[in-house]
């Protein structure tokens, strides 16, 4: 496949604007036909040069340039640009920093411009689907119900989720992708085949424990999980007479009839979480310090027991005040709900 340098100048332009000067049209009208002939602007400034080359030169080939040496050769560059095409999150800044040491360090200036010139463009990752304007008032609506709670109630939640765990930076907001790509560039396939499935639990004393479970997750599946472990996470951590409360998101096998008979008759005090709120529930904010930390650490990952293995060992080494700070955060995080009116916030 052939790649468009985005800041070259076809020659089929360059040969419409010569066309265009010899007839002595005007710049600014040569501007506009090639806007509307080619979809591409170009600048007065491209215009004069290509023009004076020619009737200097009386050719459109670019001209021998001088300078130092390119510190990538081709090989290098195609390593650099199936990097980024492949390793999910992966930032120029990052790249750089594992640079320096070496017998070639890169700027971050360089690794820009290589991208740029393979048809490399940065993109802003997706923060995921737009939040319907249903789910927007039920956001608001428990964020009011909850406005009161203070700390002390909040830490009698128990907080839960599964996920799907593999190295990935979830931190990084822009992404590199070929020109054209609509979306962030595919996750490399093994991190993808190397990836497990997990369920597990946050309470105000620490994590809980972590489940690992094979497939996709059903209403069957769920209620066999909460069956051999959720007695565990309700287990009061600092044995008081208060009683916790199970909190769930609203995934559909969560509110399946099936799912709620049991908890009711098995008497667990569960909280109604609203849909399409993942800022809300702070065990979020683990699993992606857990991926950020297997990134750090991909090296190690051969098979997905090595996945397993290492977030066991992240999730079990999680500070208490780290998990503190995310329980001290919710009353701020219904604040923010209300105040954006039900749309995402930053959490």
């Amino acid at each position: 496949m052939k790649i468009k340098h985005p800041h070259i100048v076809p020659d089929e332009i360059k040969w419409f604007i010569i066309e265009q000067d010899k007839a002595k049209v005007r710049r600014k009208i040569i501007k506009d036909k090639v806007f509307k002939k080619f979809r591409r602007r170009v600048t007065y400034g491209t215009m004069k040069r290509i023009c004076d080359k020619y009737k200097k030169t009386k050719s459109i080939a670019d001209l021998p340039r001088s300078g130092r040496p390119e510190i990538l050769c081709e090989r290098e560059k195609r390593n650099l640009v199936r990097d980024f095409l492949t390793a999910p999150g992966l930032s120029i800044r990052q790249v750089v920093k594992e640079s320096q040491g070496t017998a070639k360090p890169l700027s971050r200036r360089t690794v820009r411009r290589t991208l740029r010139s393979r048809g490399l463009v940065p993109k802003v990752s997706e923060q995921g689907k737009e939040i319907t304007e249903k789910n927007k008032t039920k956001r608001v609506k428990f964020a009011k119900n909850h406005q009161v709670w203070d700390i002390t109630d909040w830490s009698r939640i128990v907080f839960s989720d599964e996920a799907t765990l593999y190295p990935m930076r979830t931190r990084t907001s822009v992404r590199w992708v070929m020109r054209g790509t609509a979306g962030p560039p595919p996750q490399e396939d093994n991190f993808e085949k190397n990836s497990v499935n997990v369920w597990a639990y946050i309470n105000y004393e620490g994590t809980g424990r972590i489940f690992k479970f094979d497939g996709t997750m059903n209403k069957t599946k769920y209620k066999k999980m909460l069956q051999r472990n959720l007695f565990i996470a309700l287990e009061d951590p600092d044995d008081s007479d208060d009683e916790l409360t199970y909190m769930q998101d609203g995934a559909s096998y969560h509110r399946a009839k099936l799912v709620k008979d049991w908890l009711r008759d098995n008497d667990v005090d569960f909280i109604e979480w609203p849909a399409q709120s993942p800022d809300l529930n702070p065990i979020e904010n683990v699993w992606a310090l857990v991926r950020n930390e297997l990134w750090k650490r991909r090296k190690e990952i051969k098979t997905n027991r090595d996945t397993w293995r290492l977030s066991v060992e992240i999730f079990n080494n999680m500070s208490l005040q780290y998990i503190r700070k995310l329980y001290n955060s919710m009353p701020k995080r219904v604040d923010s709900v209300i105040k954006l009116k039900g749309n995402r916030t930053n959490y």
